[in-house]
């Protein structure tokens, strides 16, 4: 079995090229690394195939990344994902062994591309012959892949000046997040004034059916809830090259951030995750699993009260089967935070919203995450079948909460967020909601 290195500071982006090689290789073996500037690249290497580097014009950190990666026998081929057609040819020139636009990656592609790398490098040929192809596309014409329409026409949000974005009543300011199916803008609201959130779906997959009824589902989902704990939405619209959703712009940011640097204090913890409960006791109320709850999609207001975001995958609970919303290639979840029945390819529901939540409260005890492993299918293994982790000593106080949030078959977990509510109620201080 092939063994790949995914390089990308977008988490979305390495799990969705990770689910896309499992697909291909079920028993892959991959590992991600978090792109930053300080992050050094490995001496020696370690035993890798093939690397996919994130070259993205919002992740221009990957151009220096190869840059500093200097050529030798012993460094594996590298793929470079690319937006802009003018750091196609920089990647090349910096030894990349072919290039790949960002908005044409599929599993076909992808795989096509890889094939050929490791073609030519069995065979001998050096990187320099494989040359990039005219119309930003990866060589699809030397692998034998058509060029998808979307190949000549405008690139997606976020490949340029966020200038690019126009939507009648908005003035966007700048690029706040950008995931595998759609970009976050900062921007105005002209009339009101005041500030919002623009999610715009990439361009590419505006042709796509099942994306757009995602993208939809999404707005009509989170309009349905009426909670404190849920991300406000104001509009949702269309343009001839952008489907868009307006929502509440978060200006404490979100909880992976304030986990970066440190565990969290007990006390900080628990009022946290009480809150995150609340948010789960509200949204399945209305009959809505999340099915993706991790700290990227838990967002701090101004007076620190929270919200949840990122509804793209939910369903409504024994209504909408979820395999029947996603189809059987699209990522199910984050591997870090994903519960066993996810894991195996099952139907999550409610119970699997609960397990998230007790790998963030394990997190931000700790500073850790409860599984972690060098490649995906090692870490959804360890959540299926790995013993609970153990807390510190001085926590030991939260280790049947965590246990029970954490058991691997969903019927001995608490069976609602109100049961896990009145259990933090009876055993830990107060904490405000």
């Amino acid at each position: 079995m092939p063994s790949f290195l995914i390089v990308s500071d977008a988490e979305d982006f390495r799990v969705l090229l990770a689910q896309l090689l499992a697909i291909e290789w079920p028993d892959v073996e991959v590992e991600d690394w978090e792109l930053r500037s300080e992050d050094k690249t490995p001496t020696p290497w370690p035993r890798i195939d093939l690397v996919l580097l994130d070259c993205g014009a919002s992740h221009s950190e990957g151009l220096e990344w190869l840059r500093g990666t200097p050529a030798s026998p012993e460094r594996p081929p590298i793929i470079a994902l690319t937006d802009p057609e003018d750091s196609e040819a920089e990647a090349v020139t910096l030894g990349a062994s072919a290039c790949l636009s960002r908005r044409d990656v599929s599993r076909v592609r992808l795989t096509a591309a890889i094939n050929a790398v490791l073609q030519r490098q069995i065979a001998g040929e050096a990187s320099a012959e494989f040359a990039v192809a005219s119309e930003k596309t990866l060589l699809l014409s030397e692998l034998g892949v058509e060029s998808l329409p979307s190949a000549t026409v405008a690139d997606p949000p976020g490949s340029g000046d966020h200038a690019r974005i126009k939507i009648d009543g908005y003035q966007v300011i700048r690029e706040l997040a950008k995931g595998g199916m759609s970009i976050i803008f900062l921007a105005n609201h002209l009339r009101a004034g005041t500030t919002v959130a623009l999610k715009v779906l990439d361009e590419k997959l505006l042709e796509d059916e099942q994306f757009i009824t995602l993208f939809i589902r999404e707005y009509g989902l989170i309009a349905s809830i009426q909670s404190r704990y849920v991300v406000k939405i104001y509009d949702q619209g269309f343009t001839d090259l952008n489907a868009y959703i307006v929502m509440e712009y978060f200006c404490h940011g979100a909880l992976k951030d304030r986990l970066k640097s440190r565990a969290f204090a007990r006390h900080e913890a628990m009022a946290v995750f009480y809150e995150i409960l609340m948010s789960l006791r509200d949204i399945h109320a209305h009959g809505i699993v999340h099915h993706d709850l991790k700290p990227q999609n838990i967002m701090f207001r101004s007076d620190g009260g929270l919200a949840l975001i990122d509804f793209g995958i939910s369903t409504r609970l024994d209504t909408e089967p979820k395999q029947a919303v996603l189809g059987t290639e699209t990522i199910l979840g984050t591997p870090h935070y994903m519960s066993p029945e996810q894991c195996a390819g099952r139907q999550g529901d409610h119970h699997s919203d609960l397990y998230s939540t007790g790998a963030i409260l394990y997190e931000m005890l700790t500073g850790a995450k409860p599984f972690t492993a060098r490649d995906w299918t090692t870490l959804l293994r360890q959540h299926i079948s790995a013993p609970i982790p153990r807390l510190p000593a001085q926590l030991s106080a939260y280790q049947a909460l965590v246990d029970r949030l954490l058991a691997k078959r969903p019927e001995d977990r608490y069976q609602s967020a109100s049961e896990v509510l009145d259990t933090v109620d009876r055993s830990f201080v107060p904490h405000t909601a």
